[in-house]
């Protein structure tokens, strides 16, 4: 008997306790395990087990609380899952997913210094020069 035999209950109980990114990790035992683990079923309820509070949780009870079956199976919830378990596993670690680098320009010919403003300080209608240049 294997583990996807195993009644919906049982099955769903058992996966629960796994952190989120082991059952998307887990998704690579087996076809079997792939299928299960794909199901709309089980990963609408790992979300709402997981992730209860996020923006994806809070779109599938607002579903779910006014029987909105349509719009419930009109969604892929397996890459729901997935997407929020890679999001909130980068947030843990606080590593960024993906960075995006931003070009600037390299001629100094056409880069200007920009002159300082005149600071001061003003206390009690008393006024001041602020000594410090700017870096």
């Amino acid at each position: 008997m294997s583990l996807t035999d195993l009644p919906y209950t049982v099955f769903v109980e058992i996966v629960s306790h796994l952190p989120a990114r082991d059952v998307v990790a887990s998704r690579r035992i087996s076809r079997d395990v792939r299928a299960a683990l794909t199901r709309s079923e089980v990963s609408i309820t790992l979300t709402r087990i997981h992730f209860p509070r996020s923006l994806e949780g809070r779109r599938l009870r607002n579903l779910l609380e006014t029987d909105n079956h349509e719009a419930l199976a009109a969604v892929d919830w397996s890459a729901v899952f997935v997407r929020t378990a890679r999001r909130y596993h980068q947030l843990s670690i606080a590593v960024p997913r993906q960075t995006q680098k931003i070009r600037i320009l390299h001629d100094p010919d056409l880069l200007r210094g920009v002159t300082p403003w005149n600071k001061f300080l003003k206390l009690d209608g008393k006024t001041a020069p602020f000594h410090y240049w700017d870096t």
